[in-house]
């Protein structure tokens, strides 16, 4: 998206110039695809991303196939860990817990109606006892802990009711009381969220076009008001916090994207919903570069929209056209880097780096180089590190050209960056006019 004007500068005195440090600024916001689709077992519902403090895993649900699978993160690229591992009946939901050090997942079995949980050897997943009872058809479960303790809530959505249960040492096995939701409210989807010290439950009423709230009064949950009405389906929810305040953000069936404040003793709609892709059944939200963010997937049309925080409304910002049918979705970071990873109906994942704008390339130090070529494999390994991890930078000494491709064949996004520092500049870098960095090779060219 550059061309640089004038003749070439010498690498002496590129290398001089800031101690060889060069760096870029992203000006815009892109999904740059980390690589093909995944395969997973069949009918995948749910998935959860966690660290051993030394690695990254994924860990998804398969529920035709009634097992879990574990991949890890080598060289950019999540690999199966051995086998997948037998879950009870028609497993829905999954949720991690980190109990003195040890990792553990609980999935919720809803043709059994029990909950198994499985702690991580190493290698893999094993059971660490008998499952445990829930309510009938339980879907969706949250992990949390209040005060030295570790707790697991499931939806139980026959029963319109959740349930709690305390780890007891050795098992999620120490049930508190269930309350019960309302009538045909069809619970599924579960969060946690704190707010002033106490902790909260919230669920989603499926069957009753709402979601409700629960609070901790330091032995159960108990409701703290009428449900909050959604006025059509909602799919899916995200708590999160900005500047003090708590928000839910609901994806509803009929296409929109609702986000609500907490006031104080309930949650109030901020304004007209958004509208989001069709059929829209995950949400993630996070922060990057100061900034918060909304990802949505919507399955019907096989894309994912970004919405930015303006400061005190959602913004969409971005469209990104995803493959398989686009479901579930979570968010973590690698290196500081957003990563978002999403489970497809056609048995497979996906994931993607978030390129937020104002990221910069930077501490790019061409000091080592002998080469053009080293410059460009400098240069590549910086995009990289920002995000782009399949980004390449190639010098033809035929054309005179840095070529720069993200590795992205799915049409995903772009990425328009300046250059901000004395090196930079003296690269004679300028931005080509209306040239972007996107798909495929486009160029970073020296005249």
């Amino acid at each position: 998206p550059y061309i640089r004007s004038g003749s070439n500068p010498s690498l002496t005195g590129l290398q001089a110039i800031t101690s060889g440090s060069v760096t870029f600024q992203f000006n815009g916001l892109s999904l740059q695809s980390t690589g093909a689709p995944i395969a997973t077992g069949s009918t995948p519902t749910d998935l959860v991303e966690w660290s051993d403090g030394t690695d990254d895993f994924l860990t998804i649900v398969n529920d035709t196939s009634e097992t879990i699978s574990t991949f890890k993160l080598i060289a950019g690229t999540w690999t199966l860990q051995g086998s997948p591992v037998a879950t009870g009946n028609n497993p829905v939901g999954i949720a991690y817990s980190n109990i003195a050090g040890l990792h553990y997942v609980t999935v919720a079995n809803s043709v059994d109606a029990t909950i198994s949980t499985f702690l991580w050897s190493g290698t893999a997943f094993s059971s660490v006892g008998a499952a445990v009872a829930t309510g009938v058809n339980p879907q969706y479960v949250t992990s949390f802990t209040i005060g030295v303790n570790s707790y697991v809530a499931v939806t139980n959505r026959t029963d319109d009711t959740f349930t709690t249960y305390k780890w007891n040492g050795t098992n999620f096995a120490e049930i508190l009381t269930t309350p019960t939701i309302g009538t045909g409210s069809s619970p599924t989807i579960i969060i946690n969220y704190v707010v002033n010290s106490i902790q909260y439950i919230a669920v989603i009423n499926s069957a009753g076009n709402s979601f409700s709230i629960f609070s901790w009064n330091g032995s159960n949950f108990v409701s703290i008001g009428a449900a909050i009405d959604t006025q059509a389906t909602p799919r899916n929810f995200k708590a999160y916090a900005i500047n003090g305040n708590t928000y839910i953000s609901v994806v509803i069936g009929n296409n929109t994207l609702d986000t609500f404040i907490w006031t104080g003793t309930t949650f109030s709609s901020i304004g007209t919903p958004l509208v989001t892709g069709t059929n829209p059944t995950g949400i993630v939200h996070f922060v990057t570069n100061s900034t918060d963010y909304l990802i949505i997937s919507n399955t019907g049309s096989n894309t994912l929209f970004t919405y930015q925080w303006n400061g005190a409304a959602w913004v969409k910002t971005g469209q990104t056209t995803s493959i398989g049918s686009p479901e579930g979705i979570t968010v973590y970071f690698i290196n500081n880097v957003p990563w978002i990873s999403i489970i497809n109906f056609n048995n497979t994942f996906v994931s993607y780096n978030f390129i937020a704008a104002g990221t910069t390339l930077s501490g790019i130090n061409l000091s080592g180089a002998s080469s053009f070529s080293d410059v460009a494999n400098i240069l590549q390994n910086a995009y990289i590190a920002a995000g782009i991890t399949l980004g390449t930078v190639v010098y033809s000494s035929t054309t005179a050209a840095f070529t720069v491709s993200n590795g992205d064949n799915s049409g995903i996004g772009t990425v328009d960056y300046s250059p901000v520092t004395s090196l930079a500049t003296a690269l004679k870098l300028t931005e080509a006019t209306g040239a972007v960095l996107s798909q495929g090779s486009v160029g970073l060219s020296i005249a």
